[in-house]
This record gives structure tokens, sequence and C-alpha cells, in this order.
């Protein structure tokens, strides 16, 4: 069990595994779905147990075919969008991989964007010289003043 996140195993676990990687959080992810559908409370490291043992395994195969070709951001948003919230297997690619395609998308768009921003705002500004102070011409409520 990691007890701090890795390059390698930068999520949390829900259920007690410590730190996990992209391939184990999508299946615990997949598995918690199931579980909610079929109103069964996940206990701690579920995996292990007969029930989820399988599913857990087949969910791991899924995603790691997924995280071949998609990034990982594309893939999470893809199953918290409308669509991919009725999805309860990695493994329905008819119906899956269309979502993720649009998410990846949406990601590369808004990635190249940013990084016209930052090129945009890279070059310093020119150093311009000092302003010289503004001496205006005495007038009379000045002179009066003086006086």
């Amino acid at each position: 069990m990691q007890e701090q996140p890795t390059s390698g195993r930068p999520y949390k676990s829900r259920f007690g595994g410590g730190y996990i990687s992209g391939v184990q959080y999508l299946a615990e992810n997949m598995c918690a779905r199931l579980a909610r559908r079929d109103r069964v409370e996940l206990h701690e490291r579920f995996w292990k147990s007969a029930r989820w043992e399988k599913e857990f395994r087949l969910q791991t195969v899924h995603a790691a075919k997924l995280l071949k070709d998609y990034s990982m951001e594309a893939i999470i948003a893809a199953l918290q969008t409308t669509r991919g919230k009725q999805v309860y297997s990695l493994g329905l690619k008819s119906v899956l991989v269309p979502i993720i395609k649009d998410e990846q998308e949406k990601l590369d768009r808004k990635k190249a964007a940013s990084e016209v921003k930052v090129q945009v705002e890279t070059p310093p500004p020119a150093a311009e010289p000092p302003r010289p102070n503004f001496v205006g011409k005495q007038t009379l409520l000045g002179k009066l003043r003086e006086i």
C-alpha cells in the first residue's frame, strides 16, 4: 500500500488501497457504479472478495486498453457526462469511445488555446524611459499663495 502519491500511482483509492494507478482507479470506479446500480455496498479492499475479483480484473484490462489510446482526463470526463453515466463497463466501446473522442478533442482544443495564450503573454514589454515629472506654468492662484 502506497502512503504517498507517486508518478505511477497518483490516485487515492476510496476503498483502502492507498494510492493506486490510473488503470486501477478506473476499474475501482466502474465497480463502484455497478455496486450502486445493484444496491450493494463495497467494503474495504473489495477486489479481494470472490464476488468482485473477476469484475475488477476485467475492468482493469478494459481500462488499460483505453489508456493506450486516450488520456486519463478524457476518459474521466467522458464517464462524467450524461451519456457516460449510463455506462457500467469500460468494455462497452461502441458507446464509450465516441464520448471519449469528443472529450479528448475538447481537452486538446483547451490545451492549444492555453498554449497560444501563454505565447502571447511571453514577450516582456519594452522598457520605456521614465516619464519626466510634470511641471506646469504657475497660475495666478499659485502666485498669490506664494505671497
